[in-house]
Order: C-alpha cells, then structure tokens, then sequence
C-alpha cells in the first residue's frame, strides 16, 4: 500500500470517506461518525455539486480531525457506457483511473493502526460506532473465556453456511438460531472483542437500506427487475470493515455486472478489498441512504408507486421476527449468503436500529 508505514501508525480508528456528488449526505454523515473517529480522511473526485464546499465546511469544523484530498484522476466506475467499460477492463492493475486505485490511494492517507470505510451516503449509530472503535483502540488485555470456545465454533459453522448458503444450498432456519439473551450477548461480544484484538480477525458491521416517501421512513424489501433492482433491506454485508491497516491490505479491481442495475442503466467496475479473510459479524451501525440520491429516488418512488406492498415502514419492519423478514424478502435480491448473514447477527444488532430510530425520523436531506 503505497505512503503507508505500518510502524509509524498512531493508535486509534481512521475513517476513510470518498466522495462524488455526495454534498446532500456529506454533513449528516459526518456528524454521526466523527466522535467515534481518530481521524477521518475525505477524499473526492470529479464532484459538479456543492460536495467541496460541505468537505471544506466539515474540516473548518473538525480541523484536528477532518484531512481533505482530491483526487484528480478521471476514474471509471458507475454510469459507464460499453466502450468506457470495455476500456476500463483492459486498464493496468496499477491504474490512477481504476476506482479501486482511488480507494488505495485514500488508504495510503490515513495514520492511525486500524481503518474502516465510511460512505458519505450513511448515517452512523453514533454510539454503536464509538463502541467498536473504542474496542479497537484500547489497550485493555482481553482474556479467553470458556464460552469463547462455543462462539469459536459457531462462528466457524456460520462460515461453512455461508459459503454453502452463497451455492444456494439451504439449510432449516433452526440450524441460525435467533433467540438471544442479554447473557449470550454480551459473551458474544467478549468472543467478538477476544478474535478482533488477540488473534486479528476483522469486526464486519452492516446497515439498513431506507428511503423516505411522503414523509415516512421506509425499508425496501428488494425485487428483481429487467432495468432496475428495488435494494433488500440490509447492506454491507462483507465489504465493511474494522481492520488492522497493514501493508497486504488494498483494493483490487471488481467486476460486478448486477451492480449496475441497482445504480443505473448502463456499466459499473467497483472495487474488492483485499486483507484478512477471517471476519466477526458484530451487528448494525448505520441507516443506508443512498436512494435518497435524486437519480435513484425517482425510480424508487416510481416503483413505490406502481408496488408499495415491495416497502415496509421501518418502525412495522422492526417488529417483525426473523422468520416474518424471510417470507417478504425477495430471495433472488437477498442470496443465501445475505440470509445466513441476518439469522445471525439481527438479533444482536435489533436494539441498536431501535435505538437509532429517532436519528432517521430526524434527519432531513
């Protein structure tokens, strides 16, 4: 990872933002993540709205804490035509303008010891975010516990259905189990604590897809379409991180045909990001609301209007079982993998979406 001296790295938590078009979202996201940070490092590119002045704005406010970059390649990624996808493709590993390059050169900014991406288009749960972070720059020695065996092993089955469930391999809901005490909770989060800082394993935290119409919050409940994917209800599934900033850790290119639909019309190259395989699901920590973009909200509202019962308001979705969850969810939108994903980690992270259910009914965009 180039500029990045892994001996010269500061304790503490590096948030690292990438921003285009993203002006609407940019003070509200910050605001909501910025307490739990030791830094957040923001870095934008080809931006025609008002994203530089709201970055320029947040690092006025937070000086010690806020560092700014633009990034001035011409980067291929969504929206593209055939011809800038064939070209992209055919770019060198090493490019400046392939998106993933800009991630890397944004994860060569940052100086603390652990990272995490933070998009512009999520609102943290400020207090779920401190938690973790709070976890990943302390000191304290965390020793084993009996029960971390059990959780050790639980976690390893959670993985093998993972791996069977993305083959469409389906197993009976009772193997996830969903019941959860405060007691097992809070032995989960010593395992979740013990794998993350003695043996290095990353923490993969999760959000919620909403969009606001007519006033009210609602989640999707995803639905294929020929030219646009209605998002299932739950995101960040595997591609966010708290990590240990290391030199083996960077971004490669990705290729992912279905993405696009959910974007756009046309072609998208995204990016992969490459470290440690191993990786703890600890819960929610943000509401998602990249379909309040007004691209994607005048397709959602469009199907909105032409499908409600494919939306659930977020304050009924969070009363719903696991099981009720299952039923609504649109299975080719929310693989086997995503599923297996939910039965495990929903019941520990359901109280931190209620708590933060206000901060949505608040926020304006």
């Amino acid at each position: 990872m180039d500029g990045c001296n892994q001996q010269n790295l500061l304790p503490g938590v590096s948030g690292m933002m990438r921003v285009k078009n993203d002006g609407q979202f940019i003070e509200a996201c910050v605001e909501s993540c910025i307490d739990a940070l030791d830094e957040l490092v923001i870095v934008w590119n080809d931006c025609s709205d008002n994203s530089a002045e709201e970055i320029e704005k947040m690092r006025q406010r937070y000086p010690d804490k806020i560092k700014t970059y633009e990034y001035k390649h011409k980067v291929y990624s969504v929206n593209l035509t055939k011809e800038e996808y064939e070209y992209a493709k055919s770019l060198p590993a090493d490019s400046p303008n392939l998106l993933c390059n800009y991630y890397n050169f944004c994860l060569s900014k940052v100086t603390h010891r652990y990272a995490m991406k933070i998009d512009a288009d999520q609102i943290y749960f400020t207090d779920q975010l401190k938690f973790w972070c709070d976890v990943a720059k302390s000191e304290e020695t965390i020793r084993f516990q009996l029960s971390d065996i059990y959780y050790y092993f639980r976690q390893r089955f959670f993985g093998m259905l993972c791996w069977l469930s993305s083959s469409n391999i389906h197993f009976p809901r009772r193997l996830y189990g969903d019941s959860v005490t405060q007691a097992s909770k809070n032995r989960f989060v010593h395992f979740a604590k013990y794998m993350f800082k003695r043996k290095g394993w990353n923490l993969m935290i999760s959000g919620v897809n909403v969009v606001n119409i007519d006033g009210k919050w609602y989640t999707t409940l995803g639905e294929k379409g020929d030219d646009f994917n209605l998002l299932p209800p739950f995101n960040g599934i595997g591609d966010h991180l708290i990590f240990e900033v290391t030199p083996q850790c960077h971004y490669e290119v990705a290729d992912m045909p279905s993405y696009s639909l959910s974007r756009s019309d046309s072609y998208t190259l995204i990016e992969l990001f490459v470290c440690k395989p191993k990786l703890i699901p600890v819960g929610f920590s943000w509401w998602h609301v990249s379909m309040m973009r007004p691209d994607s909200w005048a397709k959602v509202k469009r199907y909105f209007d032409q499908n409600p019962a494919r939306f659930e308001e977020v304050d009924s979705f969070l009363e719903q079982s696991v099981s009720q969850m299952e039923k609504s969810i649109d299975d080719e939108m929310f693989n086997g993998e995503a599923m297996a994903v939910l039965r495990y980690i929903y019941p520990f992270g359901l109280d931190a979406l209620k708590r933060n259910l206000e901060r949505l009914k608040a926020l304006r965009l």
